[in-house]
């Protein structure tokens, strides 16, 4: 990855921006419910497993998303992470196939997996230095399979969490912009009697 920062590759075909704004999610599901209206996910999820652990070049499946995170619909894809060894993702990365859907798997109308290609050392890199949405993309995940060998579990529960400097940085950050706000754009708002400056300053 060199100095740069880690950033999700672009993807290899037109789909819908995922954002954390609008509504908040559904309330997740207590720990060991599933109900029976989803059990096709992890069916898929089961189905796809038994497939790709046959390909040697398959090191882990990390399911990621709303199925992780136990807010998926009925109609919701599944999301996954396949590890795979450096020469093969580069070899995709060639190819321009690191994103890509799996439909042969599904065991339910439209459904699919939506595998992006990872590798250790991706996840290596981004539990050090990933960007926000690299690591929102692992709140929650779950390693479905892993070959004998390799510390996967560990690496995934490393990512979502911010280490304390970032941390530290980034709350004098926002400490400085609600005093800059505060003190500056505010009093100018109300000064000036004007309205936009003023919800500016009041949303920021």
């Amino acid at each position: 990855f060199g100095d740069r920062p880690l950033q999700h590759l672009p993807r290899t075909e037109a789909r819908t921006t995922r954002t954390r704004s609008g509504p908040p999610p559904a309330p997740k599901r207590p720990t060991g419910y599933l109900e029976t209206s989803m059990q096709h996910h992890e069916d898929t999820l089961d189905a796809y497993v038994r497939r790709v652990k046959a390909d040697p070049n398959a090191i882990a499946v990390i399911v990621v998303g709303s199925v992780a995170r136990g807010t998926e619909r009925s109609d919701s894809d599944v999301d996954v992470y396949l590890v795979v060894p450096d020469d093969v993702f580069d070899t995709a990365i060639a190819a321009n196939r690191v994103i890509f859907d799996e439909r042969s798997d599904a065991t339910y109308p439209g459904g699919y997996i939506d595998v992006k290609l990872a590798t250790v050392a991706f996840l290596d890199a981004a539990a050090e230095r990933g960007d926000d949405p690299v690591r929102a993309s692992f709140e929650d995940a779950r390693v479905a399979w892993v070959r004998g060998g390799y510390d996967i579990a560990g690496r995934v529960a490393a990512i979502p969490v911010l280490p304390p400097m970032v941390w530290e940085s980034r709350a004098v950050s926002f400490m400085s912009q609600v005093w800059w706000y505060g003190t500056d754009f505010l009093p100018q708002a109300i000064a000036l009697n004007n309205t936009f400056l003023l919800h500016h300053a009041a949303v920021h």
